[in-house]
C-alpha cells in the first residue's frame, strides 16, 4: 500500500484523517482505485452491522473529447444499484451533490494530468461556488464538461459543469495543485492504473 502526499498545507488539513495519519489507498494494477469505506449494513448489533464494502471511485464512464490543457467532455451514468442510493434516499434516489462535484473534478483532473510529466499528478485542493440546480436520478446520462481557465505555476483553476438532457444540473470552480508523485505511488503500479483508466474511459484514444 502506498500513502498519498499530505494536503494539510494546501487544503487546510483536509488531506489527513481524523487520527492525523494519512489514509492507506490500496490499488490494483490496471484497475480503478479501490477504497475501503465503512458503510452501515443493517442492524449495528448484528455481525454484519459494520461490514466493509469495496467502493470503486472512477466517476467517468467515457471521455468524448479532450484538448490537453484546455477542455474535456465526458459522460457518466449512476446505476440504480449503487449502494449509496439506499440512504440517498429510500424510495427517492438522488445522486449526491458531492459525487456530481467529484465527477466534474475527475473530468478536470484527467484533463490537467494529460499535460503533466510522469512525476506529477493533479489533486483537488479547493472547491468554490458549487451549485446544484437540478436533481439527478439514477440512470440519467450526465454530460460532464471541464475547462482550464488559468494556470499559475503548479496551480490550475478550472470551471466545470454537469448537464442532463441539455439542462444544467451542477457547476463549480475547482482548483488543483500538481503534486510530486511519492516514490510509493509508482512508477509501475500507478502508471499501470492510470493507463488502465485511460483505456477503459476512451481517454487514451483521444489524446494526441
Amino acid at each position: 500500500m502506498g500513502r498519498w502526499p499530505s494536503l494539510a498545507k494546501a487544503n487546510g488539513g483536509c488531506g489527513s484523517s481524523a487520527s492525523g495519519k494519512e489514509p492507506d489507498v490500496p490499488t490494483a494494477v490496471g484497475t480503478a482505485p479501490q477504497i475501503w469505506l465503512p458503510l452501515f449494513d443493517g442492524d449495528s448489533s448484528s455481525p454484519r452491522g459494520h461490514n466493509l464494502r469495496l467502493v470503486r471511485f472512477v466517476l467517468v464512464d467515457r471521455f468524448l473529447f479532450v484538448e490537453p490543457g484546455k477542455r474535456s467532455v465526458a459522460l457518466k451514468t449512476f446505476d440504480a444499484g449503487e449502494a449509496f442510493f439506499e440512504d440517498h434516499f429510500p424510495g427517492f434516489p438522488v445522486v449526491p451533490g458531492v459525487l456530481l462535484t467529484e465527477a466534474i473534478g475527475q473530468t478536470a483532473g484527467w484533463l490537467i494530468g494529460s499535460t503533466l510529466g510522469p512525476e506529477r499528478w493533479p489533486l483537488l485542493v479547493r472547491v468554490d461556488r458549487a451549485r446544484f440546480v437540478r436533481l439527478v436520478r439514477p440512470g440519467e446520462e450526465i454530460l460532464l464538461e471541464a475547462e482550464v481557465t488559468s494556470v499559475r505555476g503548479e496551480d490550475f483553476e478550472t470551471r466545470g459543469t454537469a448537464k442532463v438532457g441539455g439542462e444544467l444540473a451542477a457547476d463549480a470552480r475547482l482548483l488543483f495543485h500538481a503534486f510530486p508523485r511519492p516514490p510509493e505511488a509508482g512508477p509501475a503500479g500507478f502508471d499501470d492504473w492510470a493507463r488502465g483508466v485511460a483505456e477503459r474511459t476512451g481517454l487514451a484514444g483521444l489524446k494526441p
